[in-house]
């Protein structure tokens, strides 16, 4: 900081305290803005300083209780002699005090809020399997169907929706692999509504080339060629 020869450092410090205070009488006020303009370092000290205080000029005056979670601790004053240095004993700094234990609780928010804030900016990417569409699906007069599968490392997984199927009707879901065996994918039991399966057989994607979905005749109702794995 400059080095003002006719006023030293204590003084400014009290001045500025009762100026964020509010508390500057009409003399001292022109002595403030005279130790003011001897510094740009201390127009730099009273911009951050205000800056703060606007932030803090929303909240509830802070109390002791309020800072410490409860009454303060015993012989707080003296535990704040023996640490803090001669000129940050003012008076008019202790009152200062609360505020500045609920600033440090402040930027710590702040700081927590920055972080979510930054990662949530930043691109994630997908957390989900790869579902890849079954483009060339075919399904019986009257029934309307969707699918894709995810290569899994343990197998293929068919996921469809399908409306339309007779209600209590038992269905039957296979894979076919590239060497014609058939491979079981579970079964369901039809409804009158839409239905939403999540379907696995033990057949890697790469190795098998179609599913269906039989009705208790051995009739496919719902059926197509499996993509390449991705």
């Amino acid at each position: 900081m400059d080095q003002d020869p006719t006023h030293d450092q204590q003084e400014w410090d009290d001045l500025l305290t009762a100026h964020l205070l509010g508390e500057l009488s009409a003399t001292d006020r022109t002595r403030f803005e005279v130790l003011l303009s001897a510094s740009a370092e201390r127009a730099d000290e009273l911009a951050d300083l205000e800056r703060v205080a606007g932030r803090l000029s929303s909240w509830a005056q802070p109390t002791p209780e309020d800072a410490f979670g409860g009454p303060p601790p015993a012989q707080l004053d003296a535990r704040i002699d023996a640490i803090l240095p001669a000129r940050a004993r003012h008076p008019r700094r202790r009152r200062l005090l609360p505020y500045a234990t609920a600033l440090v609780g402040a930027a710590a928010g702040v700081a927590a809020v920055l972080v979510v804030t930054n990662v949530q900016s930043e691109p994630t990417e997908p957390t989900g399997p790869t579902v890849l569409a079954v483009a060339d699906l075919r399904s019986s007069p009257g029934v309307r169907a969707s699918a894709g599968v995810v290569d899994h490392t343990w197998g293929v997984e068919v996921q469809f929706t399908v409306s339309g199927l007779p209600a209590g009707t038992d269905y039957e879901v296979v894979v076919t692999g590239d060497d014609g065996r058939v491979y079981d994918a579970g079964a369901f039991i039809g409804v009158n509504r839409e239905l939403d399966c999540r379907m696995n057989s033990a057949v890697l994607l790469a190795d098998a080339k179609s599913f269906a979905v039989m009705d208790p005749a051995g009739r496919a109702v719902v059926w197509g060629d499996l993509p390449d794995p991705a």
